[in-house]
């Protein structure tokens, strides 16, 4: 009978090396917050502009591929791209509701306050950035492929 043990799913989840995902994760969104807030005083103006949205894809891609690890990385940037791209294009929305919603800072943080086409090209951005992160060092596979399987 073989003997009772953990497969390891306290580290990793099928693939992923959980604590890499977490770091980057942490680091991600600490550096998306600062390119917010206090950074605005001696980062350059495309930082300021189009780094707090990448950064944001790039945390969205890491929830999602926490949420549904086994899809490979073109699913997992699908989804990324099409959880931002709404988001986005909802900000041309403009009902009171949402904007007394979007005036609070975590729903600003997400749901942003007006459409921005740059931005579209700032979540393209962090969603690859992280695809790279994620093919060479949180779910890497016998040497670094980009294939979809």
């Amino acid at each position: 009978m073989p003997k009772a043990t953990t497969d390891d799913a306290s580290q990793h989840l099928r693939g992923i090396k959980l604590p890499r995902l977490i770091f980057i994760l942490l680091t991600v969104t600490g550096i998306g917050l600062a390119s917010r807030t206090f950074a605005r005083s001696w980062s350059p103006d495309w930082v300021l502009l189009y780094g707090g949205d990448a950064l944001w894809a790039a945390a969205l891609y890491g929830v999602v591929l926490w949420c549904i690890h086994p899809l490979a990385w073109a699913q997992i940037l699908l989804i990324t791209l099409s959880i931002a791209y709404v988001i986005e294009f909802s900000q041309l929305y403009q009902a009171p509701w949402i904007q007394r919603l979007r005036s609070t800072s975590p729903f600003n943080f997400i749901l942003g306050q007006g459409f921005l086409a740059s931005d579209l090209v700032a979540y393209l951005a962090g969603g690859l950035g992280m695809v790279i992160i994620d093919c060479k060092w949180i779910r890497p596979r016998h040497g670094v492929s980009f294939s979809t399987k």
